[in-house]
């Protein structure tokens, strides 16, 4: 029987695979994406990413969705691109993360 951690996990969760996938999913998807697909927690998903040194890749954001906030910008609020940006790419970015990327590219 294999041992039990708290959350009732197996310790030895983070098999090769999962790291291997972890590593694939991690730096371009969400982290809800991310926890979904390993039916974990967000919490978790950013403790095992720290702790494999994963970082989110500056590809996070493809080119159409940068040039979206680049045209809008002027004529909406980050609340209302980030509404546009799911809407129209699928993609879940909060208001906070279309500021600052914007501060980014300026």
């Amino acid at each position: 029987m294999p041992k039990i951690n708290k959350p009732g996990r197996p310790v030895a969760f983070w098999t090769k695979e999962n790291i291997a996938l972890l590593k694939k999913l991690y730096p371009k998807k969400s982290n809800a994406e991310v926890a979904a697909a390993f039916n974990l927690n967000e919490r978790a998903i950013r403790n095992a990413a720290m702790r494999f040194k994963i970082k989110k890749s500056n590809r996070y954001w493809d080119k159409p969705e940068v040039d979206y906030v680049l045209k809008n910008w002027p004529v909406m609020s980050a609340v209302e691109i980030a509404a546009g940006l799911k809407e129209k790419f699928g993609i879940e970015k909060t208001r906070w993360a279309v500021i600052n990327k914007y501060r980014e590219l300026k």
